[in-house]
């Protein structure tokens, strides 16, 4: 009995354990952005200023947690002069800016199950119970925007990712290019490209 039973439980047990990884760990993107936009004269562009920024604004999160932001600030630089798109002090074709926040959300599975068999004698018994998990996690949302140079939004990138506690900085540092470069391979838009 005890093989059969196992047979049965344990393909459920390693189904489970991997949905529970990877439904937290893979980095979800998406866009938006005007469909009468002009993305090729978007060649230079500046960080939008501080007065031009809606909550939650760069200039917060940079003063809050300026190691991170720069490692994103890199990172947005990065992958926009891979497009060509470069950063100038004077005169720019476009602006960009981030925002990030945390958001604390409930596990997807909410239930724990709970099983056990047993016999007594020639008895044999088995037993199935599930309870409600309070269990928590931390989803982090970065956006990317950018602007025309009239300061009007043009397009914007938002990524998901599960938020890993106590991160190495190193690993934050690949995390973030991660992210970024996954959100910005979307710009500019493939019905607008060249």
């Amino acid at each position: 009995m005890f093989s059969q039973l196992n047979r049965f439980v344990f393909p459920f047990i390693i189904l489970g354990t991997l949905y529970g990884l990877t439904g937290c760990s893979s980095i979800q993107v998406s866009q938006d952005y005007d469909k009468t936009a002009d993305f090729k004269a978007l060649q230079t562009v500046q960080w939008l200023e501080e007065a031009d920024q809606v909550e939650p604004k760069a200039a917060t999160f940079a003063s809050q947690n300026p190691l991170i932001a720069k490692r994103i600030t890199q990172a947005i630089s990065k992958e926009l002069r891979g497009k060509h798109i470069t950063f100038v002090d004077q005169n720019p074709t476009g602006y960009v800016t981030y925002h990030i926040e945390t958001i604390t959300k409930p596990r997807s599975n909410q239930v724990t199950t709970t099983f056990g068999f047993g016999s007594h004698g020639s008895f044999g018994g088995f037993g199935f119970q599930t309870h409600p998990d309070g269990d928590y996690y931390d989803e982090g949302k970065l956006v990317i925007d950018l602007f025309n140079d009239q300061k009007k939004l043009v397009w914007r990138g938002i990524s998901t990712r599960y938020v890993e506690q106590h991160t190495a900085p190193e690993e934050m540092t690949k995390t973030i290019q991660e992210v970024v470069k996954k959100l910005l391979e979307q710009y500019p838009p493939e019905a607008v490209q060249p």
